[in-house]
């Protein structure tokens, strides 16, 4: 488990007041600068424990901000993709399945009309219905189009984010 997701640390500014003895690595340099100092200067061990701990914490600082970078370069992002843009892509998918098939139904409702010219008893009013017909038709197809629209741009975004 990465330091960030132990201590719940959510954002790059929380690194800059963490308290520094939560952290594994950076108890780990406290304790060895404490026993360095506890030892003293003049004992090469008590120097030798210092200059560890002392490059514990900067190991500990980095891992720090490398996973804060982490989490905003890449959980982040990932987190709003599944979280934001999946549902809205898939809500537009399913509006565009829905025109289409509204789409579908006029152009199948004016087809049979324009069969059925030719056999009509009142030729100008069948003809006025299937110009009704084709102009319904028309306007599902332009919502249709207008939807893939919609659902592209989008998705052009996201991928120029990713």
């Amino acid at each position: 488990m990465s330091c960030v997701e132990q201590f719940n640390y959510k954002s790059h500014d929380a690194f800059c007041f963490l308290p520094q003895k939560k952290l594994p690595l950076t108890a780990l340099s406290q304790a060895m600068q404490d026993g360095g100092s506890q030892l003293g200067e003049e004992s090469l061990i008590g120097k030798m424990m210092d200059v560890c701990g002392e490059a514990e914490n900067r190991l500990a600082s980095e891992l720090m901000q490398h996973e804060v970078q982490l989490e905003r370069d890449i959980l982040e992002p990932l987190n709003q993709l599944a979280e934001v843009d999946i549902p809205n892509i898939l809500r537009q998918r399913k509006q565009l399945a829905k025109l289409v098939l509204d789409y579908d139904s006029a152009r199948a409702r004016w087809l049979q009309a324009s069969k059925s010219i030719h056999f009509s008893t009142n030729y100008q009013a069948t003809v006025a219905k299937v110009e009704t017909l084709k102009d319904e038709m028309d306007e599902a197809l332009n919502k249709v189009e207008m939807c893939k629209g919609d659902i592209l741009a989008p998705n052009v975004h996201i991928q120029q984010r990713m």
